[in-house]
């Protein structure tokens, strides 16, 4: 298991294996491994490609019984299911990636993620009339063709980590990004995504852990939607080869976006245009808002390329302000560049407030010299309830026009942010209070009230006053 795996998911994406995968290479490839001069052969393997050596591997491989690959994948640690062709391959892919020598080599490789036959068990059908035909011409490359996904669920729940080697899922790195130190142990890596919580990462890069799949994954989650986890555009196409009427749900859609999987996008988009149109043209899966949410500008940029209105078969330039306000809620500045430089108009709304209440100094500081005109009404207010003490700093050396009212003391009362209210009345701002709301704020106060009770009581506050002073207006 290699340690720079856990930063996978920050490259565009691995590239697909072709279909040969799955097929022995020409007699002529395996003459060259079979010569007995030991240094010529070693001459050979190292300057064979990645590719080639994986046919040559596996189909040495494939002459075992299925047996005897188990008995292999066991020793190595590997998961046991799939068929015999796929058991080899993930045994050739497994001791390729420990071979130093062929290191330099950027080929990415893939490992199918699980066997089909076996991973589920198969609901019957919902449609009548879903496609169960298993002929291969379903994944015609011709573009004329276009085959439709079935409506197939599936239940019972499964270790899906279990069923990828996280060596055949990484992708190769150059000598210059190899890590000097040593791997992880898989125990380490097992406790560090148990502590993320993210059962679809987990999965996607083959880690082991104990974590299981959401109630939504469980009852609602098909064998494509695991089947992209891989990235694979080569076991993905395998798969539904086998079965046609097999469909790719939200789960899927939102995987392909946040995992950067840009091949499979494209697949997905030529071969089943309608059924790629059906899942991402629902408000939450649209392609620029989810891509911004995960920060995925090389998405975009395919969004972009994609729905060139000169291209056939153009995906609509659908988009609203989510994206950009996503993107100013999570931070993603180089997303907010983006936006700004694809010459698209630009569509956002409150994002001063969102930035203010999340803390993010970088995108407010990003706005503020956009040149682009800023609306915003409750950024002060929301800073002062999350208790973003510099995010405060920030506005009163902005420069901006400052908005806010008595609301900025009874959120940060009812909050029990005694922090903030220490800053109001540190910062030469003029903020009016009433003891009414404040009392109405301690009462609803988180956890008592009791440090903005304090904070108050030092202030000389007192609510057992007459009427007319308990409901007049003070400044702090």
């Amino acid at each position: 298991m290699r340690a720079d795996m856990v930063f996978a998911m920050d490259t565009e994406g691995p590239s697909p294996l072709p279909h040969s995968q799955f097929t022995p290479p020409q007699d002529s490839t395996m003459k060259r491994l079979m010569r007995s001069n030991r240094p010529e052969k070693a001459l050979e393997i190292s300057s064979m490609g990645r590719h080639e050596l994986e046919n040559a591997v596996t189909t040495a491989y494939s002459r075992l019984s299925e047996k005897e690959l188990h008995i292999l994948l066991l020793l190595r640690s590997l998961p046991t299911c799939g068929n015999p062709q796929e058991l080899a391959f993930r045994l050739a892919v497994h001791d390729l990636s420990h071979r130093t020598d062929l290191a330099h080599q950027q080929t990415a490789s893939f490992t199918p993620p699980l066997s089909a036959a076996s991973s589920f068990n198969e609901r019957p059908q919902q449609n009548d009339n879903t496609n169960t035909n298993t002929n291969t011409n379903t994944l015609n490359t011709n573009t004329n063709s276009t085959p439709s996904l079935g409506t197939t669920t599936y239940d019972d729940d499964v270790d899906m980590a279990q069923l990828v080697s996280l060596d055949s899922l990484a992708e190769s790195t150059s000598p210059s990004t190899i890590p000097t130190h040593p791997p992880l142990p898989p125990e380490l890596w097992a406790d560090i995504f148990e502590t993320l919580n993210d059962w679809e990462l987990s999965v996607a890069l083959g880690i082991r852990t104990n974590l299981r799949r959401s109630v939504d994954w469980e009852h609602n989650g098909t064998r494509l939607d695991y089947a992209i986890l891989s990235g694979s555009v080569a076991y993905v196409a395998s798969f539904l080869s086998s079965r046609p009427g097999e469909v790719f749900t939200k789960f899927g859609a939102k995987a392909m976006v946040r995992f950067g999987y840009l091949d499979l996008l494209t697949f997905f988009h030529e071969r089943f245009p309608k059924e790629f149109m059906k899942v991402y043209s629902e408000p939450t899966l649209k392609i620029p808002t989810l891509a911004s949410h995960f920060a995925r500008t090389e998405v975009l940029s395919w969004w972009l390329a994609a729905s060139d209105p000169n291209k056939s078969n153009a995906l609509p330039r659908d988009y609203d302000e989510e994206p950009l306000n996503d993107a100013s809620r999570e931070g993603h500045i180089h997303v907010l560049q983006w936006w700004k430089s694809s010459g698209l108009p630009l569509r956002y709304g409150l994002v001063m407030d969102v930035a203010s209440s999340f803390g993010h100094l970088d995108v407010l500081e990003w706005w503020k010299n956009s040149g682009l005109s800023l609306n915003y009404h409750n950024a002060l207010k929301g800073a002062s309830y999350r208790g973003e003490v510099e995010v405060l700093e920030w506005w009163k050396r902005s420069g901006l026009r400052l908005v806010y009212d008595k609301e900025v003391l009874v959120e940060a009362t009812k909050f029990n942010r005694a922090d903030i209210l220490e800053w109001w009345s540190r910062s030469g701002l003029r903020v009016e209070y009433c003891v009414c709301d404040i009392e109405a704020a301690l009462e609803d106060a988180i956890g008592g009230g009791k440090q903005a009770r304090e904070w108050w009581f030092q202030r000389g506050c007192r609510f057992n006053v007459p009427v007319n002073e308990w409901m007049m207006y003070k400044t702090l």
